[in-house]
């Protein structure tokens, strides 16, 4: 990629960009899917932790850490009605463990367990091309020090 002109390799990127439910296909998306805003992840708290002891602070790392990905759809596409449906039915992600797998704009992968879906600030702007949605979920972090156990 690296003889691709500037804006197509920023196009390229966010192409990559993908939700995955395992074990609920219905809910995948992909870019093409989403709107302008595409879709981003935040943590909800801290990944380490400050205790305190009887001589001062120490580190504990967290096991999982609560996160939220934001996602827009783009109205016409099937798969907005699809989670406008599931939301108001059931917000709960099939399967076991509940999972969707976040690739973002670089191609890095995460995976939330115990998904739930809402929907997000919704508007009466006629012009606004998308819905938001929200998933939240556990995400599993300090992996190399604890491993995984899920389910």
């Amino acid at each position: 990629m690296a003889n691709l002109p500037g804006w197509l390799k920023q196009f390229m990127n966010k192409a990559i960009t993908s939700l995955i439910f395992p074990d609920d296909p219905d809910l995948n998306l992909t870019a093409f899917d989403m709107g302008e805003d595409m879709a981003t992840m935040s943590i909800d708290e801290d990944t380490v932790k400050r205790l305190k002891v009887a001589f001062g602070e120490v580190g504990a790392a967290e096991m999982a850490v609560p996160a939220t990905i934001t996602v827009s759809i783009v109205k016409t596409v099937a798969s907005a009605n699809i989670w406008r449906k599931r939301i108001f039915a059931n917000g709960l992600v099939g399967g076991v463990n509940r999972t969707c797998v976040f690739t973002d704009d670089v191609g890095n992968e995460y995976t939330l367990f115990a998904c739930t879906l809402s929907m997000g600030e919704v508007t009466a702007n006629a012009t606004n091309p998308a819905y938001s949605f929200t998933v939240k979920g556990t995400l599993a972090v300090n992996t190399d020090l604890y491993g995984v156990y899920i389910g």
